[in-house]
């Protein structure tokens, strides 16, 4: 491994310098991963299911206490990502087995139908084509993103939707957090986290196609 440092202090304003340098080391056995962090892993028995994935270490986990009896599905987590208090980013992640009364097909349906009948949020969503995965583990994979508004309480939100079927079972990903903006960086590390987890799902020496 090879990697690029600087004091703390330092960087944001050396975080773009890095990055050129990592980018464009000639490396014989160059990874598609260029990390800005540490990964923590993600391990959950569910069933005779094993759920495991990596999330950046600056995310914190927690699994909803609703969700403790294991005979109901789907089981949830959350992912929180906070800066200096402040709340910046949330990603839920619901896990289904593959003996679910529901199928891919059907959970990928009522979650549109859920966002298309949301009555106080204006939601204008726009499904991807996912055509850039590299997990070969990954049997199925849908995406959807898309506008959030809420108006009356000046709510202004974007979403990024993924639902992914490997042998262990069904995923869900959805995160509703800040739009890209040249403000911040929230939206790109949001996007990071959930490439993270949809990549190294089922993957943990992150294998590509």
């Amino acid at each position: 491994m090879v990697k690029a440092s600087c004091f703390k202090e330092d960087y944001q304003e050396r975080m773009f310098d890095m990055l050129q340098i990592t980018n464009n080391w000639d490396l014989i056995n160059k990874t598609n991963w260029n990390m800005a962090e540490n990964l923590q892993p993600f391990s959950f028995k569910f069933k005779q299911n094993n759920f495991i994935f990596y999330f950046p270490v600056s995310w914190k986990m927690f699994k909803d206490s609703n969700h403790n009896n294991l005979s109901t599905q789907p089981i949830r987590f959350l992912l929180k990502h906070e800066d200096e208090g402040k709340n910046i980013g949330i990603v839920n992640i619901y896990l289904y087995t593959k003996t679910s009364k529901e199928n891919f097909e059907s959970i990928a349906s009522n979650i549109e139908t859920r966002f298309k009948n949301i009555s106080e949020f204006e939601c204008k969503i726009q499904k991807k084509i996912v055509d850039n995965i590299l997990n070969p583990k990954l049997e199925k994979v849908w995406y959807i993103q898309g506008n959030l508004e809420y108006p009356e309480k000046k709510f202004r939100a974007f979403l990024m939707s993924y639902l992914i079927q490997c042998n262990n079972g069904i995923c869900y990903i959805e995160s509703i957090g800040p739009r890209p903006n040249l403000n911040n960086y929230y939206w790109e590390a949001g996007k990071r986290c959930i490439e993270l987890i949809v990549e190294s799902f089922d993957n943990m020496e992150f294998a590509k196609k």
